[in-house]
């Protein structure tokens, strides 16, 4: 008997796969990072607050938002937002909005920068009583010695 010889299958990437996965399933594909990014930039601080991008159909952008108010106010702006997306959003153009009221509370950080590092708080003097010290130096392992004295320093500081 002969056996079939298989074609090579070509190589696909994993996104696509994923997509066309969440496809099947009824599942929106998640919007690219890039395409939210341009959102937040866009709309500003307070609209991203209330307002987030659901999916991409096609070249509508559908977009959740909070309030009828928020809708308003957005679907006044459009123009404008779709534009400035355009200039920020290497994704394919976006040419219209459709907006969606919100079922649930949105949660959309008003930027995607990090937060500044917190500055530590300054390092007061400690002082280890005698009779610790005697017993740091008892410890022989000098790397083990150090975390110790670390250790105790950080709770005489508190």
């Amino acid at each position: 008997m002969r056996r079939r010889r298989r074609r090579p299958v070509e190589p696909v990437q994993i996104s696509k796969t994923i997509e066309s996965q969440l496809r099947r399933l009824g599942v929106d594909p998640p919007l690219p990072f890039s395409l939210i990014k341009a959102w937040i930039e866009a709309v500003g601080p307070y609209i991203a607050r209330v307002s987030r991008p659901a999916r991409i159909r096609g070249k509508t952008l559908v977009v959740h938002v909070s309030t009828n108010s928020w809708m308003a106010e957005i679907q006044m702006l459009a123009p404008s937002i779709l534009a400035r997306i355009a200039d920020l959003s290497p994704v394919p153009k976006v040419g219209k909005l459709r907006l969606k009221l919100a079922g649930e509370p949105m949660f959309v950080p008003a930027s995607i920068e990090r937060p500044p590092e917190p500055v530590p708080a300054p390092r007061r003097e400690v002082v280890i009583p005698e009779i610790l010290s005697r017993a740091l130096q008892a410890i022989d392992d000098e790397e083990l010695r150090a975390v110790v004295t670390r250790a105790i320093a950080a709770t005489l500081a508190r």
